[in-house]
């Protein structure tokens, strides 16, 4: 006769259930409760679930838990800091985000109006200039909410410094095959817009615009 710890068994060998993230890892496998049999939770990948006592095998019960809370509540030997890490683990591997980009100079200002992080733009309309048609501002949306910015070249696959929620942007965008690059060599060549350029322009990755021969609208790195 099979037993509920049987049922759960066949569910990880039929792909039913999803092993979390963790599972390999050195500090969870000689942790981990193996009744618990923790997994990726059917209902909402966001979050794992797992049989929370020996009472709830037989009637089929799977408690669903945010990853950091089960991690804080039952592997004491983690500090504060590896426990948000780990979740984090989890979080950007099953969370759905849509990465977006905003390339005209309204599109870019809508994009800097929220604080995020050290970004001294934040509030301004000094990224505007970005708005070539060569640049772009890759960012990602929560409930209507710009949560994290980079600014990027689409077409050489670059980013500079992201702001905001930096784990996510970051995976999301090296997912999209950017990667991130703070020197000036590769962004040789690119334009800004005239009309939105400033004295004292910097940017993270540095750069000395010149006026474009050929085109007085845009500065030319």
């Amino acid at each position: 006769m099979q037993t509920w710890k049987d049922r759960e068994q066949e569910r990880f060998k039929a792909g039913s259930y999803k092993p979390v993230v963790w599972a390999g890892q050195d500090w969870f496998d000689k942790n981990q409760c193996a009744d618990h049999f923790l997994h990726v939770s059917v209902k909402d990948p966001t979050r794992i679930a797992f049989t929370k006592c020996e009472r709830d095998g037989p009637r089929d019960i799977q408690t669903a838990m945010k990853p950091g809370k089960y991690l804080a509540a039952y592997f004491k030997m983690l500090t504060p800091e590896q426990v948000r890490d780990y979740s984090m683990q989890h979080s950007t591997t099953f969370e759905k985000k849509e990465l977006k980009f905003a390339t005209t100079p309204e599109e870019i200002e809508r994009v800097y109006k929220p604080s995020l992080g050290s970004s001294c733009f934040s509030g301004t309309t000094k990224a505007n200039l970005y708005g070539s048609g060569d640049f772009a501002v890759a960012y990602f949306e929560k409930d209507g909410e710009i949560k994290a910015r980079a600014v990027c070249v689409p077409e050489r696959k670059l980013y500079v410094y992201p702001y905001g929620d930096t784990c996510r942007l970051d995976k999301l965008l090296t997912d999209a095959g950017f990667k991130r690059e703070l020197n000036r060599a590769p962004y040789k060549g690119l334009r800004l817009l005239t009309k939105h350029y400033w004295p004292g322009f910097y940017t993270d990755f540095g750069c000395y615009p010149e006026p474009g021969p050929n085109d007085k609208e845009f500065f030319v790195i």
